[in-house]
């Protein structure tokens, strides 16, 4: 049942002719609706205690969807040419400074691995990025998307995960690449 159809019922003559009032619109169901509703629930959200590091469009950052927070130390493991920047770019913009390399010693948060199917061997490439995680770290998986070239079957993510000590907690897409957060086995985070 259309919107319009559905108000001119309730705009309807009353039994002595008159109506309870004449609808503020052209009752069509080709009325379109222009409310910016976005911005209504970016307010509401706000006033009432809500997500308050919502981007300007009312949408979490990258750094919100991975979790990461300000006072996390966070490695990058794997990039390339083909890597999302904006991805390490939201992160470095979280926790405010760079992130640490691949030849780092320090204990980490997060670790951000990029990987595609050409580079070698799955299992291998999560052992080198649990050799820094702290006790309650994570390592987000990042592996072109199914469809694209370098793209790893989720099964091969799941056995290799399994095999490196990890499991995997969460799946989400970003852009062009599908993150795979994994932590080590026993722990949920």
């Amino acid at each position: 049942m259309f919107l319009p159809t559905l108000l001119g019922f309730l705009f309807l003559p009353l039994r002595g002719g008159s109506c309870l009032s004449t609808p503020p619109f052209p009752l069509s169901p080709l009325t379109p609706i222009t409310t910016d509703v976005s911005s209504i629930a970016l307010s509401f959200i706000t006033k009432h205690g809500g997500n308050k590091t919502l981007g300007a469009a009312g949408v979490n950052t990258y750094a919100d969807r991975l979790g990461i927070h300000a006072d996390d130390i966070v490695q990058e493991i794997g990039w390339d040419e083909d890597a999302d920047s904006s991805i390490s770019e939201a992160i470095e913009d979280a926790v405010g400074e760079q992130l640490l390399d691949e030849s780092t010693d320090e204990l980490c948060d997060v670790v951000l691995l990029w990987f595609r199917s050409d580079d070698g061997d799955l299992v291998d490439a999560l052992m080198d990025a649990i050799r820094n995680l702290g006790d309650s770290g994570r390592v987000w998986l990042m592996t072109p998307g199914a469809s694209k070239p370098g793209g790893v079957h989720p099964g091969e993510i799941s056995e290799s995960a399994q095999l490196a000590g990890l499991m995997q907690t969460k799946a989400d897409r970003f852009g062009e690449w599908q993150g795979s957060c994994l932590t080590p086995a026993g722990t949920k985070k």
